[in-house]
């Protein structure tokens, strides 16, 4: 039995040994030192890799990727492992085999714009009770609709009065809770959570109170013309906008996992 690399293995190694000394070594100091990889540099290196054929080399030839074998491919991986990896994965991008199993439209949207350099796939692995998956995790929700949306993900919601999260939460008795940010410090939960999980400003968040600033008719009308004038010009539709998305903005879910799920 011959052991001995084939021409073309040899051959595939050679232009991977090239691209990883030549292209990926030569910016590794820069990345471990700032911990970003600059946009430009990522092009360049993933333009580069492509011309060379080494770009989603895992993926099979009839999908646009380079088909090689088992052996082949091992080869290659070995030699783009010598470099740091946000070098190597990134700008020499090998996508997710899963994406294979798509369908023809799936194929059309995922596959072959990550084997072409267009996107790029990534995989989010969790588990039950742990992490960011809010199965099985006891939430407290602030209002009843709260309490339905964490339901809906899964999670066991609790209802309770805000006072209440710090001693809930020391005792186990919830694992997390969603918050504005501006009242953690008051019930200390920043000391009692390990993790946070915060809403884009302008998505969707956690929380459908609703807040009412009101004012004494009374009190209003005694009030000099100027100051009725500066009420009036800050209050309405406009106002009730910015305050509900300051609100939104602020929104932030907080929790932790009690051993033995901290590992």
């Amino acid at each position: 039995m011959d052991f001995n690399l084939t021409e073309e293995q040899q051959m595939i190694v050679k232009t991977t040994q090239d691209l990883v000394v030549n292209e990926l070594y030569p910016h590794e100091a820069e990345i471990e030192e700032t911990g970003v990889l600059r946009h430009d540099l990522r092009d360049e290196i993933k333009k580069k890799a492509i011309e060379a054929g080494l770009y989603a080399a895992n993926m099979p030839a009839e999908v646009g990727g380079a088909g090689l074998d088992t052996l082949t491919w091992v080869l290659y991986e070995k030699e783009l492992g010598r470099a740091n990896y946000a070098l190597h994965w990134t700008c020499v991008a090998r996508p997710s085999n899963i994406l294979l199993a798509g369908t023809p439209e799936q194929r059309e949207k995922y596959l072959f714009p990550c084997i072409r350099g267009e996107k790029w796939d990534c995989l989010a692995m969790t588990e039950p009770g742990a992490g960011s998956d809010l199965r099985g995790m006891k939430v407290r929700g602030p209002t009843r609709q709260v309490t339905k949306l964490l339901g809906e993900l899964g999670a066991i919601p609790v209802g309770m009065p805000l006072p209440q999260i710090p001693d809930a939460l020391s005792k186990g008795t919830i694992e997390g809770c969603v918050i504005p940010w501006e009242v953690v410090p008051s019930v200390k939960v920043h000391e009692l959570t390990k993790f946070h999980s915060e809403f884009p400003a302008g998505r969707p968040a956690l929380y459908t109170t609703t807040f009412v600033m009101a004012m004494n008719k009374a009190k209003y009308e005694g009030l000099a013309p100027d100051l009725k004038k500066v009420i009036d010009a800050n209050s309405g539709l406009a106002t009730s906008g910015w305050l509900g998305k300051t609100q939104q903005a602020n929104d932030c879910l907080l929790y932790t996992s009690p051993s033995p799920r901290d590992s």
